[in-house]
């Protein structure tokens, strides 16, 4: 695994940190509908990071 790649899924992991602490927060500060759509937003940003980082394994190793 690359080191971007690496880099790549751990920013994407921080973003989801960062949703779930969000939906923490009062819904006054943050309504549920946003809480919603930045966690599904950032746990595709982590599926995406991870298939790349597959790939480039993957290509790695050919």
């Amino acid at each position: 695994m690359s080191m971007h790649s690496c880099s790549g899924e751990l920013a994407a992991l921080r973003k989801l940190e960062q949703a779930v602490r969000a939906c923490g927060l009062p819904t006054m500060m943050v309504s549920g509908q946003v809480q919603l759509d930045m966690l599904a937003e950032a746990l595709r940003e982590v599926l995406q990071a991870r298939t790349e980082a597959q790939h480039a394994g993957a290509e790695a190793a050919v």
